[in-house]
């Protein structure tokens, strides 16, 4: 093989890894050898389980979504939070530096815009594309390891954070109607209503 061919293979093997997804089993494994605590392990499997329901929904309807991404996604989006117990300011951030050292960027992209005031940004810096937007509303329709109603996540929110920072709580009570609005849009892809099929009956 000439040397030209073999970089060119190599850049193939690079980006081919680079853009994998990977699949549940994998994702566990990640979550396992990050240390994540079962807690977290246990929302993250619900909210999956959400946004795998919206995203299944979705494409039996002719909606082009990515569901491997919005599974991945789901599953790690949390990969850093026992991280940031002390400075929840780093949540997020770290997430997206482990998924890309994990050659995950794809992921580590949704992953990243599952922040809360995500919502409240504009272009880039906001939610974009559909797997984005289905991962973020999955987060806020699980409360621990239980699916509730946007009003009782932020609810939850507001008892546990709003009280701490008056930055906080400005930031919950703007993105909650933001949060109806999206849920709207999703729930019409999806062709089902809040009550999810049932799942959180």
């Amino acid at each position: 093989m000439c040397p030209h061919a073999y970089l060119f293979f190599l850049q193939f093997i690079v980006i081919g890894f680079c853009m994998a997804i990977p699949q549940l089993k994998e994702c566990l494994d990640l979550l396992e050898r990050h240390g994540v605590p079962q807690h977290i392990v246990a929302h993250s499997l619900k909210v999956h389980e959400v946004a795998l329901f919206l995203a299944e929904r979705m494409r039996s309807n002719g909606v082009k979504v990515n569901v491997p991404l919005v599974e991945a996604a789901a599953l790690l989006h949390d990969i850093d939070k026992h991280m940031s117990f002390a400075n929840p300011s780093v949540h997020g951030v770290k997430s997206v530096e482990l998924l890309e050292e994990e050659g995950l960027p794809k992921v580590a992209q949704v992953v990243k815009k599952h922040m809360l005031g995500t919502i409240l940004e504009k272009g880039s810096a906001g939610l974009e594309s559909l797997e984005e937007k289905i991962v973020y509303y999955a987060d806020k329709r699980v409360r621990h390891d239980s699916i509730v109603s946007i009003d009782g996540r932020f609810e939850y929110l507001l008892k546990r954070y709003g009280s701490l920072r008056e930055e906080s709580r400005k930031t919950i009570e703007r993105a909650y109607p933001k949060a109806l609005e999206l849920e709207k849009e999703l729930l019409g892809l999806a062709h089902c209503d809040e009550g999810l099929g049932g799942m959180n009956a």
